[in-house]
């Protein structure tokens, strides 16, 4: 959980569900999760499974 808000996608009040995935905060945490530095709440998770799938549809992805 992320209880210190430190992603934020967006808000489903004012925004379309679909919206929250072309968001510059959600590209960041993609970049992140393919392996870009910077602090990411999944990889302090207990649970995360560390793997070699590459997410795709943000920038610095083909």
């Amino acid at each position: 959980m992320d209880f210190e808000r430190r992603h934020v996608l967006g808000n489903l009040l004012c925004d379309e569900y679909g919206d929250l995935f072309k968001s510059p905060v959600f590209c960041e945490i993609v970049d992140r999760m393919n392996g870009a530095d910077g602090f990411l709440l999944c990889r302090m998770c207990e649970f995360a499974d560390p793997n070699d799938r590459v997410l795709t549809g943000c920038r610095s992805t083909p």
